[in-house]
């Protein structure tokens, strides 16, 4: 297809042709009906970073419209080819990184008192355009890593909020709720994933306990596990020797 029936496409796409050419785009901008081949997709990406580049500024920080940018963000899944993906990473992991700090923070706070939770800085790091920003940018290794260390700070947060009560402490209740539901709007999680996030140590104790002793509670620690790619190896290993075992009893 030549140059011509590229721009021709444009040009009959209201919403593409307003975020190209004008550099603007509305809350209501819809890119699913967009034909996108990739030859027309690497046609279109220097000026759809330039102008995703422009606007993501714009509304982020000039004059913040989250409805504006999570129009932007969603363009991502229909305009975006890998090379713009990678251009504009560190865009997406920026608005990540300043909602990580938030959750640093915060696990910071809880750890001194479950009371003192920042719940305005606790659901800005948990906004739909974090979520967003998680979803769309998957394709970006440095994206994915920010990701990763989100869930894992909302997992933590999580389990130190577990065991409020919902009558007595009704904010940090639905402050928990808020966060689990976020969670699984993540589509890099899913609650059968959480040992992936989420290790457990035992607090160090010099003598045996006692009878009637409670054992030490268990901290969960913040880190992203790497997943043991000899796992099966080892179930098609251990299943081996039980059959043998089996065998030699005939």
């Amino acid at each position: 297809m030549t140059h011509a029936n590229f721009d021709a496409q444009i040009a009959a796409h209201k919403d593409l042709s307003k975020l190209l050419r004008d550099q603007e785009i509305i809350g209501f901008s819809n890119f699913s009906d967009l034909e996108a081949a990739p030859e027309f997709l690497n046609y279109i990406a220097p000026q759809y970073i330039a102008s995703f580049r422009v606007l993501f500024k714009r509304y982020t920080e000039t004059a913040p419209n989250e409805v504006k940018l999570n129009a932007l963000l969603r363009s991502l899944e229909y305009v975006a080819s890998s090379e713009v993906i990678t251009a504009v990473e560190e865009d997406l992991n920026s608005l990540l990184k300043e909602a990580l700090d938030l959750l640093v923070i915060n696990k910071s706070r809880v750890d001194a008192k479950l009371e003192l939770l920042d719940i305005p800085a606790l659901k800005k790091a948990v906004s739909i355009t974090v979520i967003n920003c998680c979803n769309r940018g998957k394709a970006s290794p440095k994206v994915q890593k920010t990701t990763d260390e989100i869930i894992a700070h909302i997992l933590y947060l999580n389990y130190k909020l577990k065991d409020v009560n919902p009558k007595y402490q009704k904010q940090l209740y639905f402050a928990d709720e808020e966060l689990k539901e976020r969670l699984l709007k993540i589509e890099r999680y899913h609650p059968s994933q959480k040992s992936k996030y989420l290790g457990f140590k035992q607090e160090a104790s010099s003598t045996t306990p006692k009878e009637n002793e409670t054992q030490p509670e268990e901290i969960p620690i913040i880190e992203v596990k790497k997943e043991n790619k000899n796992y099966w190896i080892y179930v098609v290993l251990g299943i081996g020797v039980l059959l043998l075992k089996f065998c030699a009893r005939i």
